[in-house]
């Protein structure tokens, strides 16, 4: 559905994406099982295509419920903005979506189980990385911003913003500026403050080189 249909059903934008995170869940657990106990069985004769064809149609199934998710995923940011747990949420259905795709192939060519296991592994320990590689916390802050500042009726939990890491900051330091400091009411201005000294606070306490990182993302 769109942001019409979350509304005309009287439901929330949270409940709505939460609603389709968990049901992804459920289904990528009860077909994994299944899949994984047909495969381990089936996989090395090669003339069962039709229990292929019935695995592949699974998996095609549960990746459709994985882009519905994504979809009120998205409707949900659009709303109300990144968080770290909205963001993870994402990039986690983004990681199973490729590891669905590994399992089509894999089926789809009579592959060996462990095959699959170890591209899936792969595919889990390059999302993990990835994420531990790149700047969250200043992602966040940069989407946030730019959609507070293009205008509508988009709001900015500066609240939420002010308790990031100091990486956040670069992409905060825009409202420093006398035309965007007027665009933030008072509580705003207050978290804006709050997170400014909070950062002078974090700089003078690292007394330790250990304590020192560079970010990747700029």
């Amino acid at each position: 559905g769109s942001s019409d249909y979350v509304l005309s059903q009287g439901i929330t934008y949270a409940s709505y994406a939460r609603k389709g995170f968990f049901e992804l869940m459920v289904a990528m657990g009860l077909s994994g099982l299944l899949v994984g106990a047909v495969y381990r069985s089936f996989a090395a004769t090669a003339e069962n295509w039709k229990i292929a064809l019935l695995q592949i149609l699974l998996i095609a199934q549960v990746a459709v419920i994985g882009i519905s998710a994504l979809k009120r995923l998205d409707l949900y940011q659009e709303a109300y903005g990144f968080t770290t747990l909205r963001l993870y949420s994402e990039w986690f259905i983004y990681v199973m979506l490729a590891v669905f795709l590994c399992g089509i192939w894999c089926i789809a060519r009579h592959l060996a189980f462990r095959r699959l296991y170890h591209a899936a592994l792969m595919i889990g320990t390059l999302g993990f990385v990835t994420v531990a590689l790149i700047n969250v916390d200043l992602i966040i802050a940069k989407r946030n911003v730019a959609r507070f500042l293009a205008g509508d009726t988009k709001q900015l939990d500066m609240d939420y913003l002010s308790w990031l890491s100091v990486d956040a900051f670069p992409a905060v330091v825009i409202f420093l500026k006398e035309e965007n400091l007027n665009r933030l009411d008072v509580p705003q201005r207050s978290a804006l403050e709050g997170m400014k000294a909070r950062i002078e606070a974090n700089k003078k306490e690292r007394d330790h080189w250990q304590e020192w990182h560079a970010s990747l993302t700029k």
